[in-house]
């Protein structure tokens, strides 16, 4: 894999310009003047003369004007002078390169949303938008790793592609990190580091960054077609609606997530649900792979533990779990009931973090159902991709129902939130009052109790359900987490499809330009 870090070997080139062919430009009057008595331009001349000397001053002038009009099409470039007559055979001027960073600490969520925004100022500006890489770990430790960011989502012509080696020469030339136009938002007290590069740092400092949408768009509008270098945060322009794109999955993760299907589906085509389950504890929107040690639960399986059973019973679609709990008593359940989730996949520990991620995010959009359990940046990006693509509106989970519903499309967090409040307010108005909703209330507790107690037997009944065997695998293992994802693989009999993905395609689209 490239890295993307500090080089001292750089390229050296120059920065556009403009030549100018033709006479010392007149003042305003007398170019007046001129361009009113040149037939030429468009003009006109009704001063009096002497005969025989019109059609010379005509021909000179006309011909200094022709001369002058030629030379605004030459400029510079690194690769020398362009010829003068492309500006008549309507050749445009060069469109202005806009470098965005991605934030060294975003999780594959965040780095879309600023992508998005990203886009939106591109368009405002007229500039191409290129893309830098982003910063990983890998699961298992180590050191930092520089991946490209078309090995995780696939660019879109027109739109944005990602930074090449050429384009990290251009970058280093112009000494970009060091002018690089940063932005934060009004209510951001802490400044943000950018993966960039070129030699310097990044960062977003909250005295100096710029604290509005429109000042950034202002601020590479002003560098006059040069290119620039913009790292932001995300602001409400670029969530509005209309401004959503359908983040598409690279081939690189497409053809994982298709051997990852065959695994856990039996068919990479086959219908398929999936339900997001985020922890409390989740940063960044990132799965967090937390140590096995842990055996509490921190997220409510109740709500689609039945999805589950319906499928492992072959009456409901296979279900998938995209959760950031990695503890082994979430694990062990959600499995023991029918869930699929990243570590029902042999192979799943020489996964990197981004592409464990890029699955997860990937697949809720690509999902015949997508179920959600609250409002985060990972869902709203789904339920924009799939609504841009018509397939069967997202659903969120009504606390007060205990049901999942379709809420008003929401196109960021404020929105989804509302969405989900007003889908509450008409569940509350349409429950039972007084006798009737103390009997339902009842009603269902009896029916949760009951569901529990089977639960329970099944579990035990697995032989998965003592968590002191858990314990003790993993103390025997050395704590190795991986080693009780193996334990709880439910078609351990099965090749293991990572193996054959690695050894067939390998990670060669994630290598660096």
């Amino acid at each position: 894999m490239e890295y993307y870090g500090p080089t001292s070997n750089c390229l050296s080139g120059k920065n556009f310009g403009y030549i100018f062919f033709g006479p010392r430009p007149t003042p305003h009057t007398m170019a007046h003047d001129v361009e009113a008595a040149t037939p030429l331009l468009g003009g006109h001349d009704d001063r009096t003369r002497s005969r025989g000397s019109s059609r010379p001053v005509v021909i000179a002038l006309g011909s200094l004007a022709f001369a002058a009009f030629i030379g605004l099409g030459v400029y510079t470039h690194n690769a020398g002078p362009l010829p003068g007559l492309d500006l008549l055979k309507g050749k445009e001027r060069p469109t202005p390169v806009m470098y965005a960073l991605m934030g060294e600490t975003q999780g594959l969520p965040q780095q879309l949303r600023s992508l998005q925004c990203y886009a939106k100022m591109a368009r405002e500006t007229g500039s191409e938008l290129v893309v830098g890489p982003v910063k990983t770990r890998a699961v298992n430790g180590g050191e930092d790793e520089y991946v490209s960011f078309d090995a995780i989502v696939k660019p879109e012509p027109g739109t944005w592609r990602a930074m090449t080696k050429d384009d990290r020469a251009a970058f280093l030339t112009h000494n970009l990190d060091r002018g690089c136009i940063t932005a934060l938002r009004e209510q951001d007290t802490i400044g943000t580091t950018f993966v960039s590069p070129g030699d310097e740092t990044v960062r977003s400092d909250p005295f100096t960054s710029a604290k509005d949408y429109q000042s950034v768009v202002d601020s590479i509008k002003e560098r006059g077609g040069k290119p620039s270098c913009v790292a932001s945060a995300v602001y409400a322009e670029c969530e509005e609606a209309g401004t959503e794109l359908d983040f598409q999955a690279s081939k690189h993760i497409e053809l994982l997530s298709s051997e990852v299907r065959k695994f856990l589906f039996g068919a990479a085509d086959r219908n398929f649900r999936v339900v997001h389950a985020r922890s409390n504890t989740a940063t960044m929107g990132m799965p967090v792979f937390k140590s096995f040690n842990s055996n509490q639960a921190s997220i409510n399986i109740d709500p689609f533990v039945h999805m589950c059973r319906e499928a492992k019973a072959g009456q409901g679609l296979p279900t998938y779990v995209a959760t950031d709990d990695m503890s082994a008593n979430t694990q062990m359940k959600l499995q023991s009931f029918g869930c699929k989730t990243i570590h029902s996949i042999l192979g799943s520990q020489k996964l990197e973090d981004w592409e464990m991620a890029a699955l997860d995010q990937f697949m809720m959009a690509d999902a015949t159902e997508h179920y959600s359990m609250r409002c985060t940046t990972m869902d709203i990006i789904a339920s924009s991709s799939r609504r841009i693509r018509q397939k069967m509106p997202s659903k969120w989970y009504l606390d007060n129902a205990r049901k999942f519903h379709e809420i008003a499309d929401g196109s960021n967090m404020k929105q989804c939130e509302a969405g989900v409040k007003v889908a509450e307010e008409i569940e509350e108005a349409n429950q039972p009052k007084g006798e009737g909703k103390q009997f339902a209330q009842a009603a269902e507790a009896k029916a949760r109790a009951r569901q529990a107690a089977e639960d329970r037997a099944a579990v035990a009944a697995a032989g998965r359900g003592d968590d002191i065997e858990i314990q003790g695998l993993n103390d025997a293992d050395g704590g190795d987490a991986f080693a009780i994802a193996t334990f709880l693989a439910n078609e351990q009999e099965k090749d293991d499809p990572i193996e054959k993905f690695l050894r067939e395609v390998g990670r060669g689209t994630a290598q660096g330009r």
